[in-house]
């Protein structure tokens, strides 16, 4: 991996390659040979599925998985998209394709919100935000091309929580990332377009629209993938760059945006196309960032078809708020199959990483698999979620397929302290 600093006053570069006393965890670099699927060593367990009950919904497990995974029921029968908490027994989970917010109060799954218009008629969640208990940000599309957002908590000036409906003028296809400062008073996210920083007062919302922007001679053109931050002054990007507004994989290069509070520094990763995703350790710990990149993997003799293949790296950040020489990489096509595509890190030693299939834990040294599946059931089609709040504790949300012939529907899984040593949710 090749870093390129740019600043927005003075178009300092800088590069580095990676020697021996940089070498990644992983080892070689070099392309390997996709290796056959992994096989789950865990035996079946018995009574793997409980009955259907009288409310219609597919059966789901009776059994937790051998990593410590115990599902619950859902009153929502399509997949889930996103997952976020104040803690292992205070959850917020987003239905794909609707506008309606789920809770885990320690006890069940509820919905506890639907959102009913007027303007704009329909919104469709991207994702949700807890910083605690009551004060919460859900981040959604809004059915004529604008970004709105959800908030549940204390209004300004005071009062009990409640929900707030805080529609905005921004345009977008997509919202692709966001992040909640440790006060819980600003929402960051990445569109298609923007990086948008969202904050409420007693006038409504307030919407600062912080694209980074380059020097005169530097003509190109950002597009963002996600955002992660430590402070409200400490904010990152990550996404790719490109000569003009449309260019093929070839012509890019990866990017990470820093915010200092006043104004933006880039990083290019000369080695890589794309970044694809970005998230770090929680604020107060080591500084530091996950993210997948798109890398050239193969290229025909005469130079005109190229491959790409996604790696994993985890890097400190340095006092100038730049990345620095990566701690650890991982390829895609090396076992386990696990990225960073979905994540979330408890601590810089504690992380648990998805491809969107695959679990798997970051001990500090290495990506463990972890079992999420009760016995030898295809439960998780697809994984969307993670939400970690410590080593042991962890939500996971998405896809499922609980028997042969049924669509996927969506699924909720909790693993606590408890249930990782074999014991009752």
């Amino acid at each position: 991996m090749r870093l390129t600093r740019r600043t927005k006053s003075l178009a300092l570069a800088f590069m580095f390659a990676l020697g021996p006393s940089f070498a990644c965890a992983t080892g070689d670099d070099e392309p390997k040979a996709t290796p056959a699927p992994e096989v789950d060593p865990t035996p079946p367990l018995d009574a793997a599925v409980a009955d259907a009950t009288d409310d219609g919904l597919p059966p789901m497990p009776s059994t937790c998985s051998a990593g410590g995974f115990c599902y619950v029921r859902s009153p929502y029968l399509g997949p889930l998209l996103a997952v976020s908490a104040s803690s292992v027994d205070d959850a917020w989970m987003v239905p794909e394709q609707s506008g309606a917010l789920l809770r885990w109060d320690g006890a069940s799954l509820k919905q506890i919100y639907e959102y009913e218009g007027p303007t704009p008629p329909n919104i469709t969640f991207s994702g949700v935000w807890a910083e605690t208990k009551d004060n919460v940000w859900a981040a959604a599309m809004g059915s004529d091309g604008h970004v709105v957002l959800v908030r549940y908590s204390s209004p300004p000036g005071g009062g009990a929580p409640a929900f707030r409906e805080l529609p905005t003028r921004e345009s977008a296809t997509a919202i692709l990332g966001i992040w909640g400062t440790p006060a819980g008073d600003t929402l960051w996210m990445v569109t298609d377009r923007a990086v948008l920083r969202v904050r409420e007062d007693e006038s409504g919302v307030i919407v600062d629209n912080l694209v980074p922007s380059t020097d005169a001679e530097d003509a190109g053109q950002y597009s963002w993938r996600g955002v992660w931050g430590f402070g409200p002054g400490d904010v990152y990007v990550a996404g790719r760059v490109c000569p003009s507004d449309y260019c093929e994989p070839k012509d890019s290069y990866g990017a990470i945006g820093h915010y200092d509070g006043t104004s933006w520094s880039v990083t290019t990763i000369d080695s890589a196309s794309d970044v694809l995703s970005l998230r770090g350790t929680p604020p107060g710990t080591d500084r530091r960032l996950w993210f997948d990149t798109s890398e050239p993997s193969s290229r025909e003799g005469d130079g005109s078809m190229t491959t790409y293949a996604e790696k994993t790296y985890l890097v400190p950040i340095t006092n100038a708020g730049a990345p620095g020489a990566p701690l650890y990489s991982h390829p895609a096509d090396v076992a386990p199959a696990c990225s960073n595509r979905v994540g979330h890190a408890a601590a810089p030693t504690s992380a648990w990483l998805s491809s969107g299939l695959l679990l798997c834990r970051w001990t500090g040294t290495k990506l463990e698999p972890v079992q999420t599946s009760p016995g030898a059931l295809p439960v998780v089609a697809t994984l969307n979620g993670i939400w970690a709040g410590g080593a042991e504790d962890v939500w996971i949300v998405g896809a499922a397929v609980t028997r042969d012939g049924l669509p996927p529907r969506g699924f909720a899984a909790r693993r606590t302290a408890a249930t990782a040593t074999g014991g009752q949710p």
